[in-house]
């Protein structure tokens, strides 16, 4: 495969996991966004099995981009593009694997655990870390990818700089929603409105 053609299917991979991550937002909103998300799960559990699925499409998308750029990445330097494909192939997709069981587990929890709205069960939806480690592995995964673009010249250098630039920027939007201290809204945003 040129490098053309692997720019191509890399831009398709990216555009599906986009594509994706746009509807499972949109599948899963109701309860993303409820007081009492494992109550709201119950209702709406059609919902975040489509949620569910489409995560699953997000990380297989997401962690095929390495493994197709992974011929013209290795030849700028290949301990980065090695350090990219396991970052973005195996630790990012794996996040993404255990967000889609965490949306499915969401809805029988319900039966399992009776708690009272906007306590427990609030705090029971914002107990999955890995939104926060995805923050933390995607903006790892990002910085190499970057890295590589900069030193290749593929694309312009100041494209390549603009990325860099923004890690730090997404990695604390991440960490601040992951903590609760975003200071968007009055109530404290959560790892589960994160993505």
């Amino acid at each position: 495969m040129s490098a053309r053609q692997a720019a191509r299917v890399a831009g398709v991979l990216y555009i599906v996991g986009t594509v994706a991550s746009v509807l499972s937002k949109v599948s899963s909103a109701s309860v993303r966004g409820a007081a009492d998300p494992v109550s709201e799960a119950a209702k709406h559990s059609g919902g975040l099995v489509t949620s569910a699925l489409l995560v699953l499409l997000i990380g297989l998308s997401l962690a095929l981009i390495p493994v197709v750029l992974f011929p013209v990445l290795r030849r700028i330097d290949e301990t980065l593009a090695v350090g990219y494909l396991i970052a973005r192939g195996a630790i990012e997709s794996t996040c993404y694997g255990v967000i889609a069981v965490g949306w499915l587990v969401l809805a029988p929890l319900h039966r399992v655990v009776a708690v009272r709205t906007g306590t427990a069960s609030a705090r029971l939806a914002d107990a999955l870390p890995a939104y926060g480690v995805l923050a933390l592995v995607f903006c790892l995964a990002a910085a190499m990818f970057y890295v590589l673009l900069y030193r290749s010249g593929i694309v312009p250098r100041w494209i390549a700089g603009w990325g860099l630039g923004a890690i730090p920027l997404y990695l604390v939007a991440g960490l601040l929603g992951c903590t609760g201290l975003s200071a968007s809204t009055r109530r404290p945003r959560t790892c589960c409105s994160h993505r």
